[in-house]
């Protein structure tokens, strides 16, 4: 299966998509992010094979983008989508221009010729990313009957609290003198620490790291960046649908070791 990650300005073209997708000879998938760090994500998390963004997006989100994707993934390849022939300079970003209004054949051509250049999206282990330490797999804490009592009890406390209750029990549980709790800006895809135990103080405000430090693309392509549950989402089926997804991907879990980041 081809799996596309799409970025829209709104969803006026989804469905235009989706409907194309469908009539593929060869099976197509479109998982949609919300905004630049969330398609960032996609790429690092999920075997997706190319991804498509509206070219009515802000410049700034296309730079954002070109630049993050390329040091992420040189060969991945970044598509313009557009409702029909554009005068933008869509070149200087993306490597192509999908338009909804070509014939449904070059559409899917198009599709299909980007996605069979782009080699297989590796799977890091620890002593493969550089400035990380190797250090032994843990069981998953998720599965554990500790972590649902913890869950039950803190559901409802204040967020403050309830980080730094988190930390605690996870410098607990994992018998560690360091605990670090990233979570990920919506805007800039910034991981920033917002709890801690052991760390010296003079380091946490400088505990930040963009998406595509060794360290971000590490946990996302191994499964440790847990996933707010999107029930409460507007558009909860979708979010839901990612999550089942970004289990589907390699059957990964999400263990909690040393280090320890949360998607918002």
């Amino acid at each position: 299966m081809l799996l596309i990650s799409y970025l829209a300005q709104d969803t006026q073209y989804l469905e235009a998509i989706q409907e194309r997708l469908a009539l593929a000879k060869s099976p197509l998938a479109l998982v949609v992010a919300r905004t630049a760090p969330e398609l960032i994500h996609q790429a690092q998390a999920l075997p997706v094979r190319l991804a498509l963004a509206d070219i009515s997006l802000p410049r700034d989100t296309w730079m954002q983008l070109t630049a993050a994707l390329r040091q992420l993934r040189p060969d991945f390849p970044l598509l313009a989508l557009s409702p029909e022939a554009s005068t933008l300079e869509w070149w200087q970003f993306a490597d192509d221009l999908l338009r909804l209004d070509e014939p449904l054949e070059l559409f899917h051509y198009r599709l299909e010729q980007r996605s069979n250049t782009v080699p297989a999206m590796p799977s890091p282990s620890l002593s493969s990313v550089a400035g990380l330490p190797v250090v032994n797999e843990t069981p998953s804490l998720l599965a554990t009957p500790q972590f649902r009592q913890f869950a039950e009890i803190f559901s409802g406390m204040e967020e403050p609290l309830l980080i730094e209750s988190f930390v605690a029990w996870v410098q607990q549980a994992c018998q560690t003198s360091r605990v670090v709790l990233l979570l990920r800006d919506p805007e800039s895809g910034h991981f920033v620490c917002r709890g801690q135990r052991g760390l010296p103080s003079a380091l946490v405000p400088h505990c930040t790291f963009p998406q595509t430090a060794p360290l971000c693309h590490w946990l996302a392509s191994t499964g440790r960046i847990l996933l707010r549950d999107g029930a409460d989402h507007p558009r909860a089926p979708r979010a839901l649908g990612w999550q089942r997804l970004s289990r589907w991907a390699g059957g990964r879990q999400n263990p909690l070791g040393s280090a320890v980041a949360r998607g918002v």
